[in-house]
């Protein structure tokens, strides 16, 4: 009787001798495809295949970061550990998002990078790069659409928690040089929401716990037990995924935990509601995984004292504009405009400064110093979304224009000129 198991090894080989790579159809809109891939590369491992074509399926509908951000740690995990090589089909590269996505090649921070879009990619942050990565992503956020209050606060509290937690739980210790985690972001504007993931191949939640000395009979009972106040491994307060349980309930958002195959998802409908609260079996990936994913609603207004019980946050990013009155912002456009060409550029600058003005009561003073020439569009384009994004009235008492070139005067002037008459 022929062996079967012979002959399928003897097939995959001359597969590979030929191709010199493995196929591995990736389905993106598929839960387990992250299960899917790892299965697949673990097998190959065993008949000494190491190099993997990845085809992309199921992108019709989009990619989002609860499948991007796993998917990207096991190929880094797998290139890492077993010296893997992973090739992008013509299908991957021809997807405008894919080939940008950071899925089979995760992004690192580069201080010398010009300055770009850091959602919809795949970051990998290092306890070097951790707080660059997440200054990259809220920038990002603060520019992508204008929020409700407190919703930019409480969303970089949960990324800086959740993502600290990787860093400080993935390995042995915190300043392991294989204590990575992976993390992306995406703003979808059509229905007021944010999307957010992060993974690591670490150790997992239970066996975190369990240097602790807390030990429990399930993966679900572990889980639990790490969304309650104060839980903690010995590293850090033990506040992270507390603090994230509570700023959804108050968004209205919905979150999924998953550490070695089992999922533990609340979603609420509204604010502080009584949510769905469900537990699955998701698949092993690999012993020691775990993943956060969230999304926020955007379009509501949120109260962080009061989803923390009285926690007081300080927003840094606020106080970093505030005048020595404590009302007065000024935002310095040399710094915080991505240039002064076009009317994307504009209107990215209009939204952070209305993000911004949320923070405080008080006037913002757009200080325009340094900067010789902006375009007409720019000009157009900045004064339109401010002024609809204010009101006239509004905008006139809380916007001041400072330290403007003639040419830049002359620009918005003519603008508002052609606007009015």
């Amino acid at each position: 009787m022929k062996n079967e198991n012979t002959w399928a090894g003897a097939v995959i080989e001359s597969t590979y001798k030929r191709d010199g790579y493995v196929n591995i159809d990736l389905d993106f809109s598929k839960r387990g495809a992250p299960h899917y891939l790892a299965t697949k590369i673990k097998d190959k491992l065993s008949h000494d295949i190491h190099e993997f074509k990845i085809r992309p399926k199921g992108g019709e509908h989009g990619y989002y970061p609860n499948l991007c951000v796993p998917i990207a740690g096991m190929i880094d995990y797998f290139r890492t550990e077993y010296a893997c090589t992973f090739i992008a089909s013509s299908a991957y590269r021809s997807s405008r998002f894919l080939a940008n996505s950071g899925v089979i090649e995760p992004i690192e921070f580069d201080s010398h990078a010009l300055p770009g879009n850091a959602l919809n990619c795949v970051w990998k942050f290092s306890p070097d790069t951790h707080y660059d990565v997440i200054t990259e992503l809220m920038e990002a956020f603060r520019r992508s659409g204008v929020m409700g209050k407190d919703v930019l606060s409480s969303l970089e509290l949960v990324l800086n928690e959740v993502t600290d937690n990787i860093i400080q739980h993935s390995q042995e210790t915190p300043a392991a040089s294989n204590a990575y985690g992976y993390v992306m972001g995406q703003y979808h504007r059509h229905n007021n929401q944010i999307a957010v993931a992060v993974f690591d191949a670490g150790r997992g939640i239970p066996d975190s716990l369990a240097r602790s000395g807390k030990h429990f009979h399930s993966t679900k009972d572990a889980l639990t037990y790490s969304l309650q106040k104060g839980t903690t491994d010995g590293n850090g307060a033990g506040n992270g995924l507390w603090m994230m349980s509570r700023i959804i309930a108050d968004a209205a958002g919905r979150f999924e935990l998953i550490s070695n195959g089992t999922a533990y998802s609340i979603h609420h409908h509204g604010q502080n509601d009584v949510p769905d609260i469900h537990f699955n079996s998701v698949g092993l990936i690999k012993q020691g995984t775990t993943s956060i994913d969230f999304q926020m609603r955007t379009d509501i207004e949120l109260n962080i004292m009061r989803a923390l019980q009285g926690y007081e946050i300080v927003d840094l990013w606020s106080e970093t504009h505030l005048q020595n009155d404590l009302i007065t912002l000024r935002v310095k456009a040399k710094d915080d405009s991505r240039g002064f060409g076009s009317r994307y550029e504009a209107q990215a600058f209009a939204v952070y400064i209305l993000n911004l003005l949320k923070m405080s009561k008080g006037q913002c003073v757009i200080d325009f110093s340094d900067v010789s020439i902006m375009s007409a569009s720019y000009a157009d384009e900045l004064v339109k979304r401010l002024i609809s994004g204010l009101g006239f009235v509004t905008y006139s008492n809380r916007i001041v224009l400072s330290g403007m070139s003639d040419l830049c005067k002359m620009m918005i002037d003519s603008c508002v000129k052609s606007r009015f008459t």
